[in-house]
């Protein structure tokens, strides 16, 4: 669940290096973000620091797991797609590191964090992951029900 609330604050400062200095400072989704999961300015920066670090070591992780990957395409071409052994046991690994640098991250978060301001971020991250788990009402169906065929 932090993964997607630190996905989500690396997206919103790409988003806002990309806009570049046209982006008008009141139009910025940080602090609805920042309200969203209850946090003081202060806490704020803490989490925010938390989630840059994490991203950039993110874009290491997956930057490893692409080379891993295009390396093995390139020895077996007519595996079809699926990974060797020896590659799925390399993605593994980084994925295990991956979660390992996540589960750090997480424990600096929250020591850097006073006690109750930790256990009301971690209620509003989950309630902020469930959020973006419930489909609207007024979303297109992704597919219409069949006809019965005649007898």
């Amino acid at each position: 669940m932090y993964r997607n609330a630190f996905r989500t604050v690396n997206s919103l400062e790409k988003l806002a290096k990309q806009q570049g200095s046209e982006s008008d400072p009141g139009k910025s989704a940080t602090p609805s973000l920042r309200y969203e999961l209850g946090l003081s300015d202060a806490d704020f920066v803490v989490f925010e620091d938390s989630a840059t670090r994490f991203g950039v070591k993110e874009e290491a992780f997956d930057t490893q797991l692409a080379t891993i990957r295009e390396a093995d395409r390139a020895q077996h071409p007519d595996s079809l797609g699926i990974l060797s052994e020896s590659a799925r046991q390399a993605i593994r690994a980084i994925i295990r590191n991956r979660e390992e640098a996540l589960s750090k991250e997480f424990d600096d978060l929250h020591a850097r964090l006073a006690p109750d301001h930790a256990r009301t971020l971690d209620e509003h991250i989950v309630a902020f992951y469930l959020k973006g788990l419930v489909v609207p009402s007024s979303a297109p169906r992704a597919s219409t029900p069949c006809p019965m065929p005649n007898p």
